[in-house]
């Protein structure tokens, strides 16, 4: 949930809790106790909807970060051989082309990583 939604849903949770907590009252006005059992109802769905929604994009994000965290550990060890490599041969411009930061990897964009695992594959076959 997003913070606006995550404040009504407080407000939802504190309104049920005071109701829950007179139900004498509530008891005599039928309207009143039907209108408070469709409102718990609702509250539940929205907990459950919530859950579902945290679960399913939690596992995403662990799949995608797991799989940004080995790509980067790939790049890497590619981009360090070539860097080797540029260094043994004296070639400043391949070792300024290979010289990559692990941190610069794990906080870029997708897109961005793409790009420079593309680069580095390139710069590997030529």
């Amino acid at each position: 949930m997003i913070k606006a939604q995550e404040n009504k849903m407080t407000m939802y949770l504190g309104v049920s809790e005071i109701l829950n907590q007179y139900p004498e009252i509530i008891q005599t006005l039928p309207a009143f106790k039907t209108a408070q059992e469709q409102f718990n109802q609702k509250v539940e769905e929205i907990k459950t909807k919530s859950k579902e929604k945290d679960t399913l994009t939690a596992g995403k994000t662990i799949t995608k970060n797991e799989v940004r965290a080995r790509l980067s550990d790939k790049i890497m060890a590619v981009a360090g051989s070539i860097y080797t490599h540029a260094v043994e041969k004296g070639d400043h411009e391949l070792k300024a082309r290979s010289n990559l930061r692990k941190y610069l990897l794990q906080n870029c964009r997708d897109t961005k990583i793409i790009q420079i695992a593309e680069s580095v594959y390139e710069t590997a076959t030529h």
